[in-house]
């Protein structure tokens, strides 16, 4: 079967009205499920013991709905559930990729719909489909299935910052050298330790775990902005002598940039790290260059890089399943 990236465009949604006894266990089907949500209130997109999280707010509201079922199948055990990237707190989802386990007689569509009515506005369910209606097995697993992420990122480079945008924009006040953030970009284009970028993390055996990751693609480009093109355009009409002498506004109106990267996978604060690496030698004001980035690679050292970025210009965009799976050298046979 054809398989799909997974957007909503790819997905359709489906229903299995097959019929079982009382006296049994309901049988189940792997689903996979297409996520997008606002993490501004949330701890991340993973189980936390300290705060609300997505995956927490999305189990809450299949519990409810699968409320008829025995609990056989609508523990948190029995669902099963994989998450295709662990956002940080404050990061938010557009082709966040969810696997579960659902009972098979589930209407999908009315699931659907039933979920979005208990998550509210800022976690919407776009697409539940069962994994074999798209070409993939009962051990399709979001996480580990994957064969890569893609995330983006803006920053919104003005003297001034829309407030609307404040949520889900960076707000960079210096004019940032695009060209020279992309120069940066590239000593981190293939497999690399991308300890100088990362927090360390220890798996639940206690052991560290690896820090190599295989960087795809990573571009930065400035997109239209509707909001600051109309503002601008309005503004000049009503004031044009004043926005033509740039009184009021000296320098651009704003601009949004936007960076988009892909990798295999991405550890602890990776992205961010990194775009805090291109907004500083991006800076005028700042003496790193994007010269120096091979030698911060190199370092292997979290504190020979500049800070992260702030989550909230963050956003999980998509996750592919079609390429073949990149398989680290360490790991090569």
């Amino acid at each position: 079967m054809t398989k799909h990236r997974w957007r909503a465009s790819s997905l359709s949604d489906r229903s299995d009205s097959s019929e079982l006894s009382s006296t049994q266990s309901p049988a189940v089907r792997r689903a996979i499920l297409l996520l997008a949500y606002d993490g501004t209130d949330f701890r991340g997109a993973a189980f936390q013991s300290d705060g609300p999280t997505i995956i927490g707010a999305l189990t809450d509201a299949l519990l409810l709905r699968l409320s008829r079922y025995p609990e056989s199948v609508r523990s948190l055990e029995a669902l099963d559930i994989a998450l295709a990237g662990r956002t940080d707190a404050g990061v938010h989802g557009w082709g966040q990729v969810v696997s579960l386990l659902l009972p098979a007689d589930c209407d999908l569509g009315a699931t659907r719909h039933g979920l979005n009515t208990l998550l509210g506005k800022v976690i919407v369910v776009r697409q539940l489909v069962w994994a074999s209606d798209v070409g993939y097995t009962e051990e399709f697993n979001a996480r580990y299935s994957a064969a890569s992420r893609t995330y983006r990122y803006r920053v919104f480079n003005s003297w001034f910052c829309p407030p609307t945008l404040l949520a889900s924009h960076w707000w960079v006040r210096e004019p940032l050298d695009v060209a020279s953030m992309n120069l940066a970009c590239d000593p981190l284009l293939g497999e690399h330790n991308f300890a100088s970028f990362c927090r360390a993390s220890v798996g639940s055996d206690g052991v560290t775990q690896t820090l190599n990751r295989y960087l795809m693609h990573a571009v930065w480009r400035e997109v239209p902005d509707r909001f600051t093109e109309e503002e601008s355009n309005a503004d000049l009409g009503r004031f044009p002598d004043i926005c033509r002498e740039n009184v009021l506004n000296p320098g651009r109106s704003g601009r949004v940039l936007e960076f988009e990267i892909t990798a295999n996978a991405f550890c602890n604060q990776m992205v961010r790290a990194i775009v805090g690496l291109c907004v500083a030698v991006g800076r005028p004001s700042t003496p790193l260059r994007a010269g120096d980035v091979r030698e911060l690679l190199l370092a292997r050292n979290r504190d020979a890089a500049p800070p992260v970025a702030p989550a909230q210009g963050l956003t999980l965009w998509s996750v592919d399943y079609n390429s073949p799976r990149y398989i680290p050298i360490g790991r090569r046979s």
